[in-house]
C-alpha cells in the first residue's frame, strides 16, 4: 500500500475528511531529490504530509505543527499560498486565502467563543470590507483597517463599476501637504460626513489655522471633537489646545454644535460645501438602543481614555460602581443598561449615548495609572484591599488594543496548555532512558510560570553517576519548562497578551 494512500486512511480516521490529500503524484523517494511526487517531511516536532515540486512543499498539503495548529491546503515555494484552512488548538479557525503564510484576501475567522468575521484579509490582518458577528446578535458590517473597525457601508446591491475615481483620505491629505487648502477643505467635507475620522481632524486644523476657509475656532473645536471620539489622538491634543485659546462660553457653543452635528447625521453641521452621499461613522440601528450589551462593540473601539472618561461619569451618575479601568464587564454592560433606561430611551445610536453621558459631567482629561498594593499579612486572601484594580488581566500585558477576551480568561486556557506540554517533555521516554543509567534519578513533575519541583532518589551507583543523574535531569527539567513558556507566550498572543 502506497504511502499517501496509508496516510488518506489514517485522516478519514483520525482528523476529519476535510484533511484528507487527494493527489495524482507517486509517492516520494526514502531519500534524495523531491519532485512531482507525494512525501512527508518531520522537523522539530512540526510535520508536512503532501507535494512537492522541485524539492519544496509545492501544491496540496498539511502542516500540522508541534503546538497543534494545523493547515491544510496550497503551497508555493515552502509557504502557504492560495487557498486553506488553519486551525488553531484554542477552536479558532480561518478559512479562506493566504499570502505568504498571512490571511490575504477574502476569509472567514470564526471565535470558539461564537464570534465570526467574513470579508476581506491583508497581512494577516481585517482590512477591507468585512462583516463582523457577536454571539449576542450584534453586527457591525463596512471598512476596517488593520483590524479596527473605520466605518459602517453596507456592499452594494449593484453590480456596475465605478464610474468616478473613489475619493480617499489619501488624496485629501496630499492635497493638504501640497498646499491646495481650497481643495482639500472641500474634499474633507465630503470624507467628513462619511465617518472619515481623518478627514474630521484635517477640518479641524483648517479651521483652526484659516486654511481654505475663514478661521472659526468653534468650527475647529467640533471637528476636533467629533474626530477625537473617532479615536483620533492627535485631534484630542488639538482639542485640549485650542480649548486654552477660547472663553468658556465659546467652549460650551462648540460642544452644542458638536452634538447637534452628531444627532443630525452629519447633516447640520456648518459645512459651506454640502455632500452629495450622507453616511454614518457607526451603523445606526432601526431601532431605539435599550441594552447596554449592544454598546459592547462600539465601547472597545474607543480609545483607552475614552472609555475611561465613559466609567468615570457613569460612576459619577450612579449607575456604576466598579472601577474606572476602560474595560469592558459585567458592570459596565449593567450600567449603560440603567443609564438609557434613565435618559436615554431614544436613543437610535451609541455616539447620541456616549456624547450624551460625557455632556453631564465633567471628565478628567487623563488618569493616573493604579498602583498595586501589597500586604505583609500572613493571612488567606480574604482582603480585598491588597488585589490590583486590573485583576480581571491576571497581571497580563495587551499586546493590542482590543484583545478579544479578559487576560485571565485566555490565562484560564493557556496555563493548562503550557502545563501539559511541561508534563510531555518531563515524562517523554527519551528523559527516562537518559535517566535510568545513573546513580541517582532527578524527576520535576510539577511546573509554574517561574518556578519548577523537582525530587532526586538515590539508585545504584557512584557519586560521579549520581551527580550526573541530578544534572540530567535538572537539565531535562529546564527544557521542559523552557518547552511550556514558549507554548504560553504562544497560545496567550492568540488572545492578545503577554506576560
Amino acid at each position: 500500500m502506497s504511502l499517501k494512500v496509508l496516510l488518506g486512511v489514517f485522516a478519514l480516521l483520525f482528523s476529519g475528511v476535510g484533511d484528507v490529500i487527494a493527489s495524482d503524484f507517486p509517492d516520494c523517494p526514502s531519500s534524495g531529490y523531491f519532485h512531482n511526487c507525494f512525501g512527508t517531511y518531520t522537523l522539530r516536532g512540526n510535520e508536512y504530509a503532501g507535494e512537492f515540486k522541485d524539492n519544496k512543499k509545492n501544491g496540496q498539503g498539511t502542516y500540522t505543527f508541534a503546538n497543534g495548529q494545523k493547515y491544510v491546503g496550497e503551497f508555493k515555494d515552502e509557504k502557504f499560498n492560495g487557498q486553506g484552512t488553519y486551525t488553531f488548538p484554542n477552536g479558532n479557525k480561518y478559512v479562506g486565502e493566504f499570502k505568504d503564510e498571512k490571511f490575504d484576501g477574502q476569509g472567514t475567522y470564526t471565535f470558539a467563543n461564537g464570534q465570526k468575521y467574513v470579508g476581506e484579509f491583508k497581512d494577516g490582518k481585517r482590512n477591507g470590507q468585512g462583516t463582523y458577528t457577536f454571539p449576542s446578535g450584534t453586527v457591525k458590517e463596512g471598512i476596517w483597517k488593520n483590524d479596527e473597525f473605520q466605518y459602517a457601508q453596507k456592499l452594494s446591491s449593484s453590480s456596475a463599476p465605478e464610474q468616478t475615481p473613489k475619493l480617499d483620505i489619501a488624496k485629501v491629505k496630499a492635497s493638504f501637504d501640497e498646499k491646495d487648502y481650497t481643495k482639500a477643505f472641500e474634499d474633507a467635507q465630503v470624507l467628513a460626513v462619511q465617518g472619515e475620522a481623518e478627514a474630521q481632524l484635517l477640518l479641524g486644523k483648517m479651521y483652526a489655522d484659516g486654511r481654505g476657509t475663514i478661521q472659526v475656532s468653534t468650527m475647529a473645536h467640533m471637528w476636533f471633537n467629533i474626530a477625537s471620539m473617532g479615536g483620533i489622538d492627535e485631534a484630542y491634543e488639538q482639542r485640549k489646545a485650542i480649548t486654552g485659546q477660547m472663553t468658556p462660553a465659546a467652549v460650551e457653543e462648540a460642544q452644542k454644535m458638536a452634538m447637534k452635528c452628531i444627532q443630525s447625521t452629519y447633516a447640520d453641521c456648518g459645512l459651506a460645501v454640502k455632500p452629495v452621499a450622507v453616511k454614518q461613522t457607526k451603523p445606526v440601528a432601526k431601532t431605539y438602543f435599550t441594552s447596554g450589551s449592544q454598546v459592547e462593540p462600539w465601547f472597545r473601539d474607543e480609545t483607552q481614555l475614552k472609555r475611561k472618561q465613559l466609567h468615570y461619569a457613569l460612576k459619577k451618575l450612579g449607575v456604576y460602581n466598579s472601577s474606572v479601568d476602560g474595560l469592558w464587564g459585567a458592570n459596565t454592560a449593567r450600567a449603560f443598561t440603567k443609564y438609557i433606561d434613565k435618559y436615554k430611551r431614544d436613543a437610535e445610536n451609541v455616539d447620541e449615548i456616549f456624547a450624551s453621558i460625557l455632556s453631564k459631567v465633567k471628565v478628567p482629561s487623563t488618569f493616573s495609572t493604579p498602583k498595586k498594593s501589597y500586604s505583609s499579612s500572613s493571612s488567606s486572601g480574604n482582603n480585598s484591599s491588597s488585589r490590583s484594580t486590573s485583576s480581571n488581566n491576571a497581571g497580563l500585558t495587551a499586546v493590542v488594543s482590543n484583545p478579544s477576551m479578559s487576560g485571565e480568561q485566555a490565562m484560564a486556557i493557556c496555563k493548562p496548555q503550557a502545563k501539559l506540554a511541561y508534563n510531555n517533555a518531563v515524562n517523554s521516554d527519551a528523559s527516562d532512558r537518559r535517566n535510568r543509567d545513573y546513580g541517582s534519578t532527578t524527576r520535576c513533575t510539577s511546573f509554574t510560570r517561574y518556578s519548577m519541583n523537582c525530587n532526586t532518589t538515590s539508585n545504584s551507583g557512584g557519586p560521579s553517576n549520581a551527580m550526573q543523574g541530578v544534572l540530567l535531569g535538572l537539565t531535562v527539567g529546564l527544557k521542559a519548562k523552557r518547552v511550556a513558556e514558549t507554548v504560553l507566550e504562544s497560545c496567550l498572543a492568540q488572545y492578545g497578551w503577554k506576560e
